[in-house]
């Protein structure tokens, strides 16, 4: 989808649909592109954490392959935590879309909320993408900025998962729109807050109040401040559904997701370092066995 500047001097043109829901068929069409802007976002992600995980068990340093050094370690653990937690939210918010995407204006609460949970998932999918493949460059050290090995071009793209579809600008003032017009955000802490007491765990509690304060900070300001304070609320709600989500997903897949919430919260919510117990649990930073060529 390149970018580019078309003028139409003289065109015909025909009108497809209702003159006055113009407006709603161009949001509707804009959630869809956001979700695939967000589902290519993390498949570049993912493409990056492979050919990393490919890169660390393929090549030495220092007289031992790269997946031996705890700071290596420490980057898988990395790109595990956000693939998993951007996949996550990703698909959840594709799941509701697909409820609801037949309805026509008025719209019900559960199509705000699915809106809502586009404009949180493709903001920080685009941060996790970006993020992800610069980060598997650097494990490709030098060779990751050339195009011999594609990681650069994986960088290049994901960076453009930034800005198309609306700038995380854009995404913030439109979820803000949707908490303050549409009551969205209680639908939010209707399906997040139980999964999260579910859990059970510190890091889910600690994740469930920094929720519920950004929340009550939010409808305490006025238009300007909340605007200010908009794009961080943006990432710490969408934080706080990945935490909520891989939680709900370990319950079905198992123990390892489980610890990618807690190792999510514990970054991303907390902003800590990794705890040091995931050092040396391979399911955790090294989630596949891949096959080396001769």
């Amino acid at each position: 989808m390149p970018s580019g500047e078309v003028e139409f001097d003289g065109a015909q043109a025909f009108l497809i649909g209702e003159a006055a829901l113009g407006i709603y068929y161009t949001l509707e069409n804009l959630t869809v592109s956001r979700l695939a802007n967000a589902a290519g976002a993390m498949g570049l992600a993912r493409k990056a954490h492979l050919e990393a995980l490919y890169r660390a068990q393929a090549r030495s340093a220092f007289g031992k392959p790269l997946v031996d050094h705890p700071l290596v370690r420490y980057d898988l653990t990395d790109l595990a935590v956000r693939t998993a937690a951007g996949s996550a939210l990703l698909f959840h918010a594709v799941e509701w879309f697909d409820r609801v995407w037949h309805e026509t204006p008025p719209y019900s609460d559960r199509y705000h909320y699915a809106r809502f949970l586009s404009h949180l998932t493709k903001n920080r999918t685009a941060e996790h993408g970006t993020a992800a493949t610069q980060l598997a460059m650097e494990i490709f050290g030098g060779l990751g900025f050339l195009d011999d090995f594609g990681i650069a071009r994986l960088h290049r793209e994901a960076l453009v998962t930034l800005i198309w579809e609306g700038t995380s600008n854009i995404q913030a003032l439109d979820m803000l729109e949707a908490i303050r017009k549409k009551n969205a955000h209680e639908d939010f802490l209707d399906e997040v807050l139980p999964m999260l007491q579910r859990a059970g765990t510190p890091e889910a509690d600690r994740t469930r109040q920094r929720l519920q304060e950004t929340l009550k900070q939010l409808a305490s300001l006025d238009a300007d401040d909340a605007q200010w304070f908009s794009k961080d609320a943006l990432t710490t709600l969408a934080d706080a559904a990945q935490v909520a989500l891989l939680y709900d997903l370990a319950q079905q897949a198992g123990e390892r997701y489980a610890k990618l919430a807690t190792l999510y919260a514990r970054r991303f919510i907390e902003h800590e370092s990794y705890p040091d117990w995931a050092l040396d649990d391979r399911e955790v930073w090294w989630p596949i066995e891949i096959e080396m060529s001769a």
